[in-house]
């Protein structure tokens, strides 16, 4: 009888530790599996990953790099390098979350590196990214500093296949954004909140390079947008439809509803962003369109010939998005 216990011990022993063996394996070649794949994903683009380590066995799989590196694939001069990379993967199965110490993003002539404390947070879950972060700098390469007290970010990427797919949606969520250069515009150096949303229309953009962004202008392509700004006396929402000219410069049609116009208005003269000729025209017309209680103002812009315009004042200047 003892004989028979002693071998039915030995036995359970020798089936744990089969089983250990076996989950070992399985847990070393997904952390492995994890590892190939991301390498794979970045190589594909022409990326690199740093100096990795791997962790979290039994119950996890966590992967730490130093470095990833990602080129905008077609583009020369532009690369995305993050820093202090974390990957966490649940062994048995989840969608798996990320963190990343900072970024680092090169662009023809300059670059802006962001850093957030704690380490941003993200997740990874059917192709679709969200990221969220406190306390972040952005460090342009002119030594201009921006501070986000809060940042989320949210990537969705529409059917079919190209650098960016037809319907891919992009949301920016910015609270306390700080931007001292514009300390002594119309609307002081922070905003509130800053809430955008974005949608690629009209087929998919193929490839980042100028030719690429070109042929998708060319057949029709644009950008459906709304955003929402509360920053100083500015208090608005706006939605549009964007596209590019052939000198690169964004155009389309915005409704904007605006609060408190006249002080809006105001402010934009005291900034020097207008004259006082075009503040009377605005003045004129906000006073036409406002609504009985003074509540907002819908204000139609025109974005045209490299500005925003109201009737017929040019409100701002706008950037050339493709040279």
């Amino acid at each position: 009888m003892r004989t028979l216990a002693i071998r039915v011990a030995l036995a359970a022993l020798a089936l744990a530790v089969v089983g250990a063996a076996a989950y070992a394996a399985a847990w070393y070649s997904a952390a492995n599996g994890l590892r190939t794949n991301i390498a794979g994903a970045l190589a594909t683009h022409g990326g690199t990953l740093g100096s990795v380590a791997i962790s979290g066995f039994p119950g996890t799989i966590e992967l730490t790099a130093d470095t990833a590196r990602l080129p905008l694939p077609g583009v020369d001069g532009w690369q995305l390098v993050a820093r202090d990379l974390r990957v966490r993967s649940p062994f048995t199965g989840g969608d798996p979350t990320f963190t990343v110490g900072g970024a680092t993003l090169t662009f023809r002539g300059g670059s802006v590196t962001a850093d957030a404390e704690p380490p941003a947070v993200g997740i990874w879950k059917a192709n679709a990214v969200s990221l969220a972060a406190r306390n972040v700098s952005l460090r342009w390469h002119d030594d201009a500093v921006w501070k986000v007290a809060r940042l989320r970010t949210d990537i969705i990427p529409g059917a079919g296949t190209g650098a960016i797919p037809d319907g891919t949606r992009l949301i920016l969520a910015a609270e306390g954004l700080s931007v001292p250069s514009l300390r002594r515009g119309p609307f002081g150096d922070t905003a509130d909140t800053l809430n955008v949303g974005a949608q690629l229309q009209q087929g998919a953009l193929k490839s980042f390079d100028e030719a690429g962004v070109k042929a998708w202008r060319d057949g029709g392509g644009r950008v459906s947008a709304g955003v929402q700004v509360r920053w100083g006396t500015l208090d608005a929402e706006t939605t549009g439809f964007y596209r590019l000219d052939t000198d690169g410069r964004p155009v389309g049609t915005t409704r904007a509803l605006v609060g408190r116009i006249l002080e809006v208005v105001d402010a934009l003269l005291a900034a020097r962003w207008i004259d006082a000729a075009a503040r009377d025209d605005l003045v004129k017309a906000a006073n036409f369109a406002m609504p009985a209680d003074g509540g907002r103002v819908v204000v139609p812009l025109d974005l045209k010939d490299g500005g925003a315009w109201y009737a017929t004042t040019r409100v701002v200047d706008l950037p050339v998005l493709l040279p």
